[in-house]
């Protein structure tokens, strides 16, 4: 009985921190509001910016990751498509989205200095250090001793608006036979929404 209140009390703290402290019912309609139509925005110049995404397929059991790769005038620098054999969860799925795509800028020469995903939770738990309270600490202490080697990587969360070429480029992941990537390019079902956000 002990272990359900605590993982209540965990999950009401959670919540009430992912809602500015408002209890259920009384959310800040403004706020969310202003969230919902943010859009992608640039990372500073010669900076890199990696967007990482998500796309389960439940009932097949796998897990399509989306990671792009973008300069300060929005070009896409690299992106990656990895589709994964699990069944997992989803907040574990965007951390291992964070790390490969933290990993995938380094191996191409492209160090982001801003990490953004739509996985508020795990998000708020890189930046606050809280490996061991989490199911997936081991991937989160991963990320960490990524960015202690990359000094000035930033993680943030965004919208899912502002996430659509990662989370495509996820989807995509679950469509195709193996993982796929692409330098300085990008599949062809990515083009419109690259185009809209370097469009602003």
């Amino acid at each position: 009985m002990a272990d359900a209140i605590g993982w209540s009390e965990k999950y009401l703290g959670d919540y009430m921190c992912l809602n500015n402290g408002n209890l259920p019912g009384r959310i800040d309609r403004e706020h969310v509001n202003r969230d919902l139509m943010t859009s992608w925005s640039s990372p500073d110049t010669d900076e890199y910016k990696t967007n990482c995404g998500v796309a389960l397929d439940r009932r097949k059991r796998l897990v399509g990751l989306g990671i792009i790769v973008r300069n300060e005038a929005g070009e896409v620098m690299a992106c990656c498509s990895q589709k994964l054999k699990a069944y997992i969860s989803v907040e574990t799925a965007n951390a291992m989205a964070i790390h490969r795509g933290v990993q995938f800028g380094i191996d191409c020469g492209l160090n982001p200095s801003l990490v953004d995903s739509d996985e508020t939770l795990v998000v708020k738990w890189i930046n606050q250090g809280n490996f061991r309270d989490s199911k997936f600490g081991t991937i989160l202490s991963d990320i960490d001793d990524l960015r202690t080697a990359n000094s000035g990587v930033s993680f943030s969360y965004i919208t899912s608006q502002a996430n659509r070429a990662a989370l495509n480029l996820a989807k995509f992941a679950l469509r195709i036979a193996e993982g796929t990537f692409w330098i300085e390019d990008y599949p062809a079902c990515n083009r419109s929404i690259v185009e809209d956000d370097r469009l602003g």
